[in-house]
């Protein structure tokens, strides 16, 4: 229901930016234009609009989720995950 009202919400504005206007709430959390509006400016379609609006939801939804269960990532874990990715990345 949420993914619904944002998809509507984006596509009922346009590329009308000029106040913060809230895009998305997720249960507590709060998604506005401002905060989004770097993401979407390279953005041509609708379908890429709302596909990084539903990303935003999903990464909320996560870290809530990881908080509810207590789940917390160590510093090691943050070095051992950003080593994998510059491997990946083939950046050393």
């Amino acid at each position: 229901m949420k993914r619904v009202l944002a998809l509507l919400f984006i596509l009922s504005t346009g590329s009308v930016f000029g106040e913060n206007i809230i895009l998305a709430v997720v249960n507590n959390s709060v998604i506005t234009s401002n905060f989004l509006e770097p993401f979407l400016f390279n953005s041509k379609s609708k379908e890429s609009k709302v596909d990084i609006i539903n990303q935003r939801i999903n990464i909320i939804l996560q870290l809530q989720k990881a908080k509810e269960l207590n789940i917390e990532a160590s510093l090691n874990d943050v070095n051992l995950a950003l080593l994998e990715i510059s491997k990946s990345n083939n950046i050393h």
